[in-house]
């Protein structure tokens, strides 16, 4: 049985309630030492462990050398549970920089990224639009909005991401022609964003392939980053758009390089 499981059963036992709770304090704090959480829930570190094999089934974290995170690896990224709460007031100023540059008919892609779904309650003000996406999230908030048109993407459903993957989802893409795609990534380096799944960088690149104009949305900590993945190279986007945490010395070489920085306070 799985953490989504017991949720779904409504178990009250001590041992479920310890666990949901045990996963709220590493998704809220990142990663947090199996010490401290056998400290926190007065448990022996052996049943820590117990405990966390089932959270790690679940996919919201995982373990690590005397630790439990909900952080990215460079072969694995943050569950969307994570990445909903994480950065969020970055995400917001991110987000409605985005907006700013839709117009009433426009047709925009967003992509599973939590950053382009925090478009959400400005986008939502433009209208008429069409909104395309494989993000579940997106189909849940735009999909009943009247005046807004929302196309699905379909395809294989990825629960880590909440978002349509695949052969299918691709083809969907490559059959529109939006003015805009919004996305995010997991990491930045040199003059390239990257991704630890593989399945994620080929929506992304049909994305890309597919718009009349591709904008990154992209918090300063993910030039701090490691994936597996390359996607493709920042000067790809017409607009990158990033946070005033960035380094100045960063600023400077990406605009040597061409890229086209948009920096938000």
């Amino acid at each position: 049985m799985s953490i989504d499981d017991l949720t779904r059963a409504n178990d009250s036992s001590p041992r479920a309630t310890r666990i949901r709770s045990m996963e709220k304090l590493i998704l809220v704090n990142g990663s947090v030492s199996i010490a401290d959480l056998a400290q926190t829930f007065n448990v022996s570190v052996m049943t820590v462990h117990r405990d966390l094999e089932m959270l790690e089934r679940s996919g919201t974290v995982r373990r690590v050398r005397g630790a439990a995170t909900a952080l990215s690896s460079n072969l694995l990224e943050s569950h969307i549970r994570y990445r909903q709460s994480a950065n969020l007031p970055i995400k917001r100023r991110l987000a409605a920089a985005a907006v700013a540059m839709v117009e009433p008919g426009h047709a925009v892609m967003l992509d599973d990224s939590t950053t382009a779904a925090m478009m959400f309650d400005d986008l939502s003000k433009v209208k008429p639009l069409t909104v395309i996406s494989n993000s579940v999230t997106c189909m849940i908030n735009f999909a009943p909005m009247a005046e807004i048109r929302f196309i699905v993407l379909g395809g294989e459903y990825n629960a880590r991401y909440a978002a349509t993957v695949g052969l299918t989802t691709e083809r969907n893409i490559h059959s529109l022609h939006p003015n805009f795609v919004f996305m995010s990534a997991s990491a930045a380096r040199g003059n390239g964003i990257y991704h630890p799944d593989e399945s994620i960088v080929q929506v992304k690149q049909a994305m890309i392939q597919a718009a009349n104009k591709a904008v990154l949305l992209i918090d300063s900590t993910k030039f701090h980053n490691d994936s597996l993945y390359r996607v493709c190279d920042l000067t790809d986007f017409h607009r990158v758009i990033v946070d005033s945490e960035i380094h100045p010395d960063l600023v400077k070489e990406l605009r040597a390089d061409g890229v086209q920085l948009q920096i938000v306070t």
